[in-house]
């Protein structure tokens, strides 16, 4: 026997009797039948889906939420409001609040637009709000005037940038004042939307924008990101009005932005931003001092009295000087500045040598080549690695560390030699990498190989270190080893094979942050067993402060290499947030040039993944 069709009054009825207390008029009155469905069986499908909530509530699976939209009729609307009523915690209602969209071209769907809107605006509860802000930015340009209302509503700024998020390209289309100052407020500048941003700005431009971009650049509430991300936009304009502006950021209270303003002028070619930028060749910041120096280098190379202040900018008593020299040499390429590019490939500090070996590498000459043979035996650790790593991108050749081989490949060469391709060297070397892994050195940490000769090993021992180790291992579950527990015995390992002599030093942070001595230790029998020793007693508590650990770490000058792992984000410390954190740590080394290599623990981490690539390392997971 067919199934019976449900009346639409009674279905109403019936509907808003599960409600209870919600209104009726919260769905719009149709004269059209809504969609039919299997009465019998959907009705109690979806009380039974409804118990299921009331039941579980937060730990409902997400699965269930699906299941009653996709009846797309009016009892599953209702059913699924009431369902959203019963959630408190942000993922399970951001979950309900998403099923919505199963509405999507029914004739519900003006009222799923309608009444996450109304929750985005008017619910009582923040995690409501943002729950269904979200579950709009996934309607995109279907939800536009859903998402427009509440960027002009008075909600906060975090639902703002999460309503604005599908409408950057269609404010960038506008260009309008208004809708400019929206993006320039609420935009996203992470790394992909922060793209997406600065293409929708780079549509725009006058005088009117630039009067706009001025008030932003200036005003003390802009964060470093979005002022950046706005002096790419001005960047991209190639013209004088927006050079002009950039410049007026040299006196930046912020080092970055004075760096990026730096950055951007020295690659404008155009001499009259010499003035403002040589004002900055006194600067006590270091950052700021480098680049200066590189970016009148890069203007001034016509000028003769600038190269004579370069030239002796590379003797100067101050390292970092020396350092912004041998970078600004490079645009020089003159035999003299190449020949004081080489000296500095012997300076006292190592800093300054490993600024020298990146740009003989960027000038890639023949001439350098018995130079960097020369300097193979007189750097070990981490430039020696570095030295033998140059000279292979621009040969093509590998003839290992020491400079006897390669002494002997060079004199078999020829007056006529060329050097390959950057792009020839590069091919030739990845098809050596495989054996260069099969012979690598066995000293390794987390399987990260371990070439530096003063290394800083940084350790997490916050509270959750205490979890155990291992993926599918449940938390007590046989008494097996803790990820601490794991990790003391991996940094235990790696010192066992390090070689007598290698410099290093260990320090482990929670809230606190310790180092184990003072300064680098070389390493022998003795101080090996005492620095495993030290690591065996350490125990998990307190929260994670990363910034903290990295700054101690960089108390140290000599240090050129650091091993950081932890099992979660920065929760500790003066600063918390993982961009800025990222960003204080790269423009400080911009003159230190450690590199960093991140181990995450437990979890995948975008944070250490990029604080590694951005600061020369490589990034694993220890999951």
């Amino acid at each position: 026997m067919a199934t019976p069709r449900i009346p639409a009054a009674l279905l109403l009825f019936a509907s808003a009797s599960i409600a209870q207390a919600e209104p009726l008029n919260t769905i719009p009155a149709r004269t059209t039948s809504v969609t039919p469905f299997s009465a019998c069986a959907a009705w109690d499908e979806l009380d039974d889906l409804l118990r299921t909530v009331k039941k579980e509530e937060d730990q409902t699976p997400r699965s269930v939420y699906s299941q009653i939209a996709k009846v797309k009729s009016e009892k599953a609307f209702l059913t699924l409001r009431k369902a959203v009523a019963m959630l408190r915690d942000p993922s399970p209602l951001y979950d309900a609040y998403s099923a919505f969209q199963e509405f999507e071209g029914t004739e519900l769907e003006s009222s799923a637009l309608d009444y996450l809107k109304n929750e985005a605006l008017k619910a009582r509860r923040d995690p409501n709000k943002k729950g269904a802000t979200r579950a709009l930015e996934r309607w995109g340009l279907k939800a536009e005037n859903e998402l427009t209302a509440i960027l002009e509503s008075r909600a906060d700024d975090e639902l703002k940038s999460i309503a604005i998020r599908p409408l950057i390209s269609r404010l960038g289309e506008r260009g309008d004042s208004d809708s400019l100052t929206l993006l320039l407020r609420y935009g996203p500048t992470g790394r992909r939307a922060g793209d997406q941003l600065k293409t929708a700005l780079e549509k725009a431009r006058g005088s009117e924008v630039l009067a706009l971009y001025e008030d932003v650049l200036s005003h003390k509430n802009t964060g470093v990101d979005r002022r950046k991300m706005l002096l790419e936009v001005l960047a991209s304009w190639k013209d004088t009005d927006a050079n002009r502006l950039i410049a007026a950021r040299l006196r930046d209270s912020d080092p970055d932005i004075v760096v990026r303003a730096l950055e951007i002028l020295g690659a404008s070619n155009d001499p009259q931003w010499t003035e403002p930028i040589s004002k900055l060749l006194r600067s006590k910041d270091d950052a700021i001092l480098r680049d200066a120096i590189l970016a009148m280098g890069r203007l001034s190379k016509a000028d003769e009295m600038w190269v004579d202040q370069l030239f002796a900018l590379a003797d100067d008593k101050n390292p970092v000087a020396r350092m912004g020299a041998a970078a600004a040499l490079l645009e020089l390429r003159s035999a003299q500045a190449v020949d004081i590019l080489h000296s500095l490939l012997a300076d006292e500090d190592w800093r300054v040598r490993s600024e020298a070996l990146q740009q003989v590498g960027n000038l890639r000459r023949e001439i350098s080549i018995p130079v960097l043979i020369e300097r193979l035996d007189a750097e070990s650790g981490r430039i020696g690695h570095d030295v033998a790593t140059v000279l292979r991108l621009m040969t093509g050749e590998d003839h290992g560390r020491t400079g006897r081989r390669w002494n002997q490949w060079w004199n078999d060469q020829g007056q006529d030699y060329r050097l390959p391709s950057y792009e020839d060297a590069l091919a030739l070397d990845k098809e050596r990498s495989s054996r260069r892994q099969d012979n690598k050195s066995q000293a390794s940490f987390y399987g990260l190989e371990i070439v530096s000769d003063r290394i800083m090993f940084i350790i997490d021992q916050s509270g959750s270190m205490a979890a155990p180790a291992g993926r599918n291992r449940s938390r007590g579950a046989g008494g097996g080893p803790t990820r601490l527990d794991v990790a003391t015995k991996e940094f235990g390992r790696a010192l066992a094979a390090l070689a007598d002599g290698i410099e290093f030093n260990v320090i482990f942070f929670e809230t606190g942050v310790k180092a184990w001595k003072k300064e680098l230790l070389n390493l022998d029998e003795d101080v090996r067993a005492e620095a495993t020793e030290y690591a065996g007693e350490t125990s998990p508590a307190g929260g994670t402060n990363v910034y903290g650990a990295l700054l101690e770490a960089y108390e140290d000058e000599r240090i050129d290499t650091i091993y950081l792992l932890t099992d979660g984000g920065p929760s500790a410390g003066e600063i918390t947030d993982t961009n800025e954190i990222r960003r204080r740590i790269l423009r400080l080394n911009r003159t230190r040039r450690v590199v960093i290599h991140c181990i995450s623990i437990g979890t995948p981490s975008p944070f250490l993944r990029e604080l590694a690539r951005e600061n020369g390392g490589s990034y694993t997971e220890s999951l």
